[in-house]
């Protein structure tokens, strides 16, 4: 499975992000193996996402976040193996990014290359108006 996470509000999708990670726990039994990335800071380990099978656990899930920063070769090699990672049962990946479709130059190529190969996906973008009024309102009575 592929699911990626994307725009601009970047509360609501770690938000999104925190409560996937979650449900994946929970329907492991609480065996799950999860590695987070950083592509913006270390490259190179998203290199070695998919070529090792955990001993520890049926299920592994890795987040991998801000890869839309990475050089083209970690772009490259996320989308040669994205359609297998799609359809591994035993195997999810989770992209997480900070920025829009559109971003600040265009077109985000990353999101777009990524989108075919995508499971599920949420854009968060940002409240504005009566959207906002409703989400504050939402978010002080869970708090209580």
């Amino acid at each position: 499975m592929v699911y990626l996470l994307y725009g601009e509000d970047t509360y609501r999708s770690r938000v999104k992000l925190r409560e996937i990670v979650a449900e994946f726990r929970k329907k492991a039994g609480g065996v799950l193996n999860v590695t987070t990335i950083d592509a913006e800071e270390d490259s190179e380990a998203v290199l070695s996402v998919g070529r090792f099978v955990s001993f520890f656990s049926e299920k592994q899930l890795f987040v991998i976040e801000n890869a839309s920063s990475a050089d083209d070769q970690v772009h490259k090699y996320i989308r040669a193996r994205a359609r297998d990672w799609e359809k591994d049962s035993s195997f999810t990946v989770i992209f997480w990014e900070r920025v829009g479709e559109g971003g600040r130059s265009g077109k985000n190529k990353f999101i777009e290359d990524i989108k075919p190969a995508v499971t599920k996906l949420q854009e968060s973008r940002p409240l504005v108006g009566a959207g906002l009024h409703r989400w504050i309102d939402n978010q002080a009575a869970g708090e209580g």
